[in-house]
């Protein structure tokens, strides 16, 4: 059995490439696949050169460095979808990026705002908790208060569409630059090298059914703040 390692940027196609060799032709636009590849550790993801990894016979990782990558793995042969970076990103962003971001925020949000309303309405015989954890021991009638409570001033805040809408924009902006800088900072230390791949796939030049696929996928996103948040990061090392 042949090992593989089916290195790409973020967005970049992987987990469809793989499919695609073992014969699934019907794929959606502007979808990812991932959960159809099983077994994929997270840590094989963003593999660095630090990283010491168990065997396995199929690796998708984002790392791009193929010396790496062969330190790891150096009885794989090394395919690499190669793609332009930012339009690979932004794909990632669109698809699951910018949903991600806003679902760890709003947990942070929550968990913060819940022990911020909690101690502005606390009664004195109420107990002093320090964490969100510490609600749920808290008498029934007490939990009740407090989320009801809660839920008013919730339902007063979505009620400004201005507000909804300077709040959508800079989450945005947040998630958009947080996924570009993390990249970056990530691709400084793991360098684009192609150096000892076995087969290199530029989707920009082949004429198969996935370089087409992909060509048309990556280039069918459009966002102003990524553009704009993309200048910013001064990326002039790529």
């Amino acid at each position: 059995m042949v090992k593989l390692v089916i290195s790409f940027y973020p967005g970049g196609g992987g987990n469809r490439y793989y499919l695609y060799t073992k014969g699934r032709k019907d794929f959606l636009p502007k979808k990812t696949y991932d959960d159809l590849v099983q077994n994929q550790p997270f840590e094989y993801r963003y593999i660095t050169r630090d990283s010491l990894l168990h065997d396995l016979p199929v690796v998708l990782t984002h790392c791009v460095n193929t010396s790496i990558l062969k330190k790891n793995f150096p009885e794989h042969e090394i395919i690499v979808i190669k793609t332009d970076l930012k339009e690979s990103l932004l794909r990632e962003w669109k698809i699951d990026g910018h949903d991600r971001y806003i679902n760890k925020m709003l947990k942070l949000k929550n968990d913060l705002s819940v022990l911020e309303h909690y101690n502005s309405i606390k009664d004195n015989s109420w107990p002093s908790i320090d964490r969100v954890e510490d609600l749920s021991k808290l008498s029934s009638k007490i939990q009740k208060e407090v989320f009801e409570d809660r839920q008013k001033h919730i339902c007063n805040e979505t009620r400004d569409p201005v507000a909804i809408l300077k709040k959508e924009i800079i989450e945005e902006i947040e998630s958009a630059y947080e996924t570009i800088a993390w990249h970056q900072q990530y691709y400084r230390l793991t360098p684009l090298d192609l150096s000892v791949a076995n087969t290199i796939i530029d989707i920009d030049d082949e004429t198969n059914d996935f370089c087409v696929m992909m060509r048309k996928e990556v280039k069918s996103f459009h966002s102003d703040i990524f553009d704009r948040a993309w200048s910013l990061s001064s990326l002039d090392w790529l």
